[in-house]
């Protein structure tokens, strides 16, 4: 993917779109079947917490993917309403109570996934 967007002189955003979208569209296909700790790893790859418009556009892409197989084109993607779901749950878990509690460094992007999986976890009823 690289080596085409390469020739064909790609913008950086869309470049970066679509290797995220090759590398991690096939987790969009199993969302149904992801532990929420998977769900949460896939957002930190995407790095959807700090760029929230590359999640949807990843969504976008990753549905139309779906919708572009003859006999898929006006099928339910339940896919998106999970990955939507856990992502607002996942979404919602600020950092503020960790930095009160007095966690520091390294700690605070461990304490901050944990709280992360439990609120998709509860979210989805995992």
């Amino acid at each position: 993917m690289e080596a085409v967007c390469d020739r064909l002189r790609v913008p950086n955003d869309l470049r970066n779109l679509a290797l995220k979208v090759t590398e991690h569209h096939l987790l969009y296909h199993r969302a149904l079947e992801l532990r929420p700790g998977t769900l949460v790893t896939l957002f930190n790859k995407l790095d959807a917490f700090r760029k929230p418009e590359i999640f949807q556009q990843f969504i976008l892409t990753c549905e139309a993917d779906s919708r572009g197989r003859t006999g898929f084109e006006n099928r339910e993607c339940e896919q998106t309403d999970i990955l939507q779901i856990a992502y607002a749950a996942a979404q919602s878990v600020s950092v503020k109570p960790l930095l009160e509690q007095g966690i520091k460094g390294a700690a605070i992007k461990t304490a901050l996934n944990e709280k992360r999986i439990a609120a998709v976890s509860k979210a989805l009823k995992k």
